[in-house]
């Protein structure tokens, strides 16, 4: 089957020429932290067996399995590193797309106005090459 990614990174050019990704990077840490919550809940509501193999007895209600806590300190511990991780994962892609600024005005350039001034600057060279051999 197909896998999905948590997050789709582009890197996209603005119309005013700035650079960004296309997910935003503060949304990484609450997501991913999310999920992981998410996890540790529904571990909390998973039903035991012997209610639905021992089918003779009454159950008062339905036995679930002991999970851990969401707040107990080692899974507090570990959603901390999840979040320390996540920061040190962001700190490359900020670098990378910082890389970028140089360019900046590459982006914002106006092409139809660029060329317009190379053909004006050409065509002004023309005429001096025309006269150099006169001389």
């Amino acid at each position: 089957p197909a896998k999905n990614p948590i997050f789709v990174i582009d890197l996209i050019l603005e119309f005013d020429g700035t650079l960004k990704y296309s997910t935003n990077l503060d949304n990484f840490e609450p997501t991913i932290v999310s999920v992981f919550d998410r996890g540790i809940f529904v571990t909390q509501s998973i039903p035991q067996l012997e209610k639905r193999v021992l089918h003779n007895l009454f159950w008062a209600g339905t036995p679930l399995l002991e999970s851990v806590g969401a707040h107990e300190p080692h899974v507090d511990a570990i959603r901390d590193n999840i979040k320390v991780c996540i920061k040190q994962a962001l700190i490359p892609l900020k670098a990378y797309l910082k890389k970028y600024e140089k360019f900046r005005d590459l982006a914002e350039l106006n092409v139809s106005d660029y060329l317009a001034e190379i053909e004006k600057k050409e065509k002004s060279t023309d005429c001096d090459s025309a006269l150099i051999p006169l001389l």
